[in-house]
C-alpha cells in the first residue's frame, strides 16, 4: 500500500512534472551534446553556429542495439565468473543483511587491458567503431535503461520485496522514476550494485579508448590531450573500483530504490556524457 499522497514527501518536483521532465529531458540532453559537437564541427558563440547532426547519421541500428546488449552480457558474465570478495552490506530496515560479490577492478582490468592489446598492439579490433557508432550505441543503451526500469517497476510488486520509502508513493510515474524496490536481485545477483559501477563506469572509459583509437587510426598518433583525458578518467574509475566496498554505505545502495533515475544515470548518462571530452578531441 503506497503512502498517502498528501503526506508523502516528493523529490524532483514530483510526483508528475519533475520526474516526467527528467525521464524525457535528460535523454534529449545526451543527443543534444552530439547535435552541438560532432564530426561536422562544434558549437561556436561568436558567431553563433550550431553544426547539427552529421548528414546521414543513424539514430538507431541493429548493430548498436546488439553491441549494447553484448556489452551488458559481457560485464554480467565477467562479474559472475571471475573471483571476487564477498562483503556484507549494511543492516536493512527488516533486520536482514545482504552479501555482495565485489570484483569490479578485476572485471575492468580484463576488459580494458584486453581491448588495449587487441586494438593497439595486435590491431585486430577496431575500437574506433565506438566513435563512429556513438549515437546508435547511445540509443541502444537508452533502450536497455528503459527496459530495465520497466522490469524493475513490474517486478517490485512481488511478495516479500523490500520497498524503498522514497519510491513507494503509490503514484506510478513517480515510483517508476525513483524506484520501488530497494535491493532488486536475480538470485544472488544484485542488480543495483552491479549497474552502479560495472557497465556504466567501465563503458565510459571504453568509449574514451574508442575515441583514442579513432584518433590513432586517423592521424597515426594519440595526442597528449587525448592521452591525459583517458589517463585521468581511467584513474577515477579505477579508484572507484578499488574502493568498491565503499559504495555499500552510500545512499544509492542503502536508501534509494532502483528505478529509472539510477538505471538511466548508471547505464546511459554516465558513459555518454562523461566521454564528451574524448569525443570532442576527435571532432
Amino acid at each position: 500500500m503506497g503512502a498517502k499522497k498528501d503526506a508523502f514527501h516528493y523529490e524532483f518536483e514530483g510526483p508528475y512534472m519533475g520526474p516526467i521532465g527528467v525521464i524525457l529531458g535528460l535523454p534529449a540532453v545526451c543527443y543534444l551534446l552530439v547535435f552541438a559537437c560532432n564530426s561536422s564541427g562544434c558549437l561556436t558563440l561568436q558567431p553563433l553556429q550550431v553544426p547539427g547532426f552529421p548528414e546521414g547519421m543513424e539514430f538507431v541500428t541493429l548493430d548498436g542495439i546488439a553491441w549494447s546488449l553484448g556489452w551488458m552480457a559481457l560485464m554480467i558474465g565477467l562479474h559472475l565468473v571471475l573471483p571476487g570478495q564477498r562483503v556484507k552490506g549494511v543492516k536493512l530496515s527488516n533486520g536482514g543483511q545482504l552479501t555482495y560479490k565485489l570484483n569490479g577492478l578485476l572485471c575492468m582490468a580484463v576488459v580494458y587491458l584486453g581491448a588495449v592489446y587487441l586494438g593497439f598492439v595486435a590491431n585486430v579490433l577496431n575500437l574506433g567503431w565506438m566513435y563512429d557508432n556513438y549515437v546508435p550505441l547511445l540509443t541502444g543503451s537508452l533502450i536497455i535503461s528503459f527496459a530495465l526500469s520497466f522490469y524493475l517497476y513490474l517486478s517490485s510488486v512481488k511478495k516479500g520485496a523490500l520497498l524503498a520509502p522514497g519510491g513507494n508513493s503509490g503514484v506510478a510515474v513517480y515510483d517508476f522514476f525513483m524506484g520501488r524496490e530497494l535491493n532488486p536481485r536475480v538470485g544472488g545477483f544484485d542488480l543495483k550494485e552491479f549497474c552502479e559501477l560495472y557497465p556504466g563506469l567501465v563503458g565510459w572509459v571504453m568509449l574514451n579508448l574508442g575515441c583514442a583509437h579513432k584518433q590513432f587510426t586517423a592521424t597515426g598518433a594519440v595526442g597528449v590531450p587525448m592521452l591525459l583525458v583517458n589517463a585521468f578518467h581511467l584513474l577515477y574509475v579505477a579508484d572507484a573500483m578499488y574502493n568498491e566496498k565503499s559504495i555499500l554505505t552510500t545512499m544509492d545502495i542503502t536508501s534509494d530504490g532502483f528505478g529509472y533515475m539510477l538505471a538511466f544515470g548508471d547505464l546511459t548518462w554516465v558513459p555518454f556524457t562523461y566521454s564528451l571530452q574524448a569525443r570532442v578531441l576527435v571532432d
